[in-house]
Formats: C-alpha cells, structure tokens, sequence
C-alpha cells in the first residue's frame, strides 16, 4: 500500500513540472472576473505606445473553467460571449527551464449576449 501511495505521490509531482501542469496552474490562477487596470497600444514599427487605459474603464471580462468567457462593455453597455486558451510560448527556451517560458491569453469575443 505504502509503494502504490509513493508512485501516486511521484506521478502527481512529475506531471506538475510538466508544461502542461504548469499551463493548469496559470489557468486556475486566471478564473474568475477581472478589472483593466490599465491598457496600452504599440502599432508594428512604432517607437511609443499609446495609453487608452479611458477605452476601457469599467469594462470587466470573466475566465469560466470551461475555457468560456463574457466580457461586460461598460462604455457600450454590452455583454459578449466568448473563448479563452492559454498560449506557452517557448521559443527563447534554451536549457529547459520555465524561467524563460511567456504565457499569453488567447480570447476571442464573437456574439452580443445582452444588456
């Protein structure tokens, strides 16, 4: 009983450094509605970028587990329905360590749902 308990033990801990367990992590992490705080704009090329934080103040978008979303438009006083993934990107990953990994949202908001 002791070595099944010890091999359930290791599984669990070897699937967590896992980049997949990682990727659950930050998704755990990332349910539930957020606030923007603030929010900027760089055009491809561009030198500065552009604060329009006052774009979308108030506006609230909401992380369900089942990788759905809503995002709540205060300005347009619009609810839309939406997706959500967690993208890892890995690309500056040289000696196989997380501490070069960047996570990204992917979301995408597609129907008005109400007002």
């Amino acid at each position: 009983m002791k070595n099944l308990i010890l091999l359930g033990l290791t599984l669990v801990f070897l699937g967590s450094c896992s980049k997949e367990g990682i990727i659950r992590r930050k998704e755990n992490k990332l349910i539930g509605a957020w606030e923007f705080e603030k929010v900027f704009y760089k055009k491809d090329g561009a030198i500065f970028r552009d604060n329009i934080t006052s774009d979308f103040a108030n506006d609230v978008i909401e992380f369900f587990p089942d990788y759905t979303a809503i995002y709540d438009d205060y300005s347009l006083k619009a609810i839309f329905d939406g997706e959500w993934d967690l993208v890892i990107d890995e690309d500056d990953v040289y000696d196989n360590s997380n501490s070069d990994l960047e996570f990204f949202v992917d979301a995408v908001f597609f129907r008005f749902s109400k007002s």
